[in-house]
């Protein structure tokens, strides 16, 4: 069923959302959007809370986020309700592919595609601040390259960060509708996919505001979440799990950014977070806190 924004509105302010299927739900994770701590918050919470909980990495099946067969293969091969599971993984479209039963509860979480391309850059280049070193093409660059800051590398115009990697299709899928060099048309597309598609996107800035939200919406499998949040365990591993060397862009690189390359990108961003704010909204959770990676 395809909503437009004014009904979605309506929806979120009467309640009117519920999840398509409480006994499987699925996250199919941004990079550099808290995976890795919501990881460790998920393996505590399917202990508390009884339900089954798999992080497909990427060795574990066809090593392609692109691909929809392989994870519906393993969803065919591994579904135990009640069952989560998280991959970094483009949207996958599970519709008369797989039993209605096993079709999930799509939710996600995205962060600012500035922040997330200055995040991803020094991330390849040094990875955490726990396990230092590149990653990637961080590995491959030269010298020069490796230590270039990224207001820099737009100042030279490099392709290394003229072309970020593709934010669309996480939350879009894999056709070409998510890849067309009309991005207006593309940001349509994940638009309404996010309408029609996902329960619930939260937003990285606001983590522990998206996990208070997830414990009201999906509370047998999320209930506890910000308690395990807030615990010794958990903010130590999120100390050791920030990007190492980050640096924050300039105004003028950002304004690049803005009026470029990731023009659109952060209009969906901006969509997505005006909605996640009026679910909060709905569910009475004032915004309090700000995460940085």
């Amino acid at each position: 069923m395809r909503y437009c924004l004014h009904n979605t509105k309506k929806r979120l302010q009467s309640g009117d959302v519920t999840p398509s299927n409480m006994n499987f739900v699925f996250h199919n994770k941004f990079p550099k959007s808290a995976s890795t701590t919501l990881n460790y918050i998920l393996l505590g919470l399917a202990r508390r809370n009884g339900f089954n909980y798999e992080k497909i990495n990427s060795g574990n099946i066809a090593n392609s986020i692109q691909e929809d067969a392989p994870v519906i293969y393993f969803v065919e091969n591994n579904f135990k309700p009640p069952y989560l599971l998280l991959k970094h993984q483009f949207w996958v479209n599970f519709t008369g592919r797989i039993p209605y039963e096993m079709r999930p509860t799509y939710i996600n979480m995205i962060r600012d595609p500035l922040d997330w391309v200055t995040s991803r850059y020094y991330f390849n280049r040094y990875g955490w601040v726990r396990d230092p070193g590149c990653r990637g093409e961080g590995c491959s660059m030269s010298r020069e390259e490796h230590e270039m800051s990224l207001d820099e590398c737009v100042e030279k115009k490099l392709t290394l960060c003229t072309r970020p990697s593709p934010y669309f299709p996480y939350l879009c899928g894999p056709s070409s509708a998510c890849y067309d060099h009309r991005k207006d048309l593309v940001y349509k597309q994940t638009r309404q996919r996010i309408l029609d598609e996902y329960y619930f996107v939260g937003i990285l800035d606001h983590f522990e505001e998206t996990l208070r939200a997830l414990e009201v919406l999906l509370p047998s499998y999320f209930g506890g979440a910000v308690e395990i949040l807030k615990g010794e365990q958990i903010q130590k591993k999120m100390k050791l799990t920030r990007t190492k060397n980050k640096k924050k862009m300039n105004e003028k690189t950002r304004q690049y950014y803005l009026n470029g390359p990731l023009k659109y990108e952060a209009k969906l961003y901006n969509f997505a977070k005006k909605l996640f704010k009026e679910r909060l909204d709905f569910l009475g959770i004032p915004i309090t806190t700000t995460t940085d990676d």
